[in-house]
């Protein structure tokens, strides 16, 4: 769908609506449960809509820094995220950056703090958001090794390692987010269990 015409849907309905939009858009890898979270930024309004709205779905928020404007919004499946934190490769990926307890709660305090220190300008950015996002840990190492730059392909993230695996899950990204975007155009929620597929 082009993005004026998003825009315009995005300015024709309600906020409930506004905010099934923008998780179709962002988050439809997690909504179909093919990626550990995905990240959107809201309004405080689409902020506290997605909160009350959100728990028929299963699916969980954590706000990494809550601003008026701008809040950047994990979206997760709780069970899944622990899992994915007890993994070893994750835990050695997390403890370059600090972490020690991984446990899902201290993670996300962690995350935030970090977050908080980066738009106070008094820390650099929290690149392990990209180990939480459930980037592989070589793109992640690769993005920071070298500055954002000299990448090898460019799709949802910076590709340092596998690109033929990085398109084909990049293809499934872009086939899960058309799905729900066309599946909020027909007036189908994606946070309502037994919408999300």
């Amino acid at each position: 769908m082009p993005i004026q015409e998003i825009a315009e849907y995005l300015a024709s309905v309600d906020m409930l609506r506004q905010v099934e939009m923008l998780l179709a858009l962002h988050c439809a890898p997690i909504i179909s449960g093919i990626k550990v979270s995905n990240l959107v930024v809201l309004t405080r309004e689409q902020s506290m809509v997605l909160c009350r709205n959100i728990r028929p779905s299963g699916l969980d928020v954590w706000f990494l820094n809550y601003a008026e404007d701008s809040n950047p919004a994990l979206i997760f499946r709780k069970d899944d995220m622990q899992k994915y934190l007890r993994r070893s490769d994750i835990q050695e990926a997390l403890g370059r950056f600090g972490y020690s307890d991984f446990q899902l709660i201290p993670v996300l305090l962690q995350l935030s703090s970090h977050m908080r220190a980066y738009k106070a300008e008094e820390g650099a950015f929290p690149h392990e958001l990209g180990i939480l996002l459930g980037y592989p840990l070589e793109d992640v190492l690769g993005f920071m090794e070298n500055d954002g730059e000299n990448y090898a392909y460019c799709g949802y993230w910076k590709v340092y390692g596998d690109i033929e695996k990085a398109k084909k899950v990049f293809d499934a990204y872009n086939e899960v987010r058309n799905l729900a975007v066309t599946q909020v155009l027909r007036g189908s929620g994606v946070m309502r269990k037994g919408d999300n597929g």
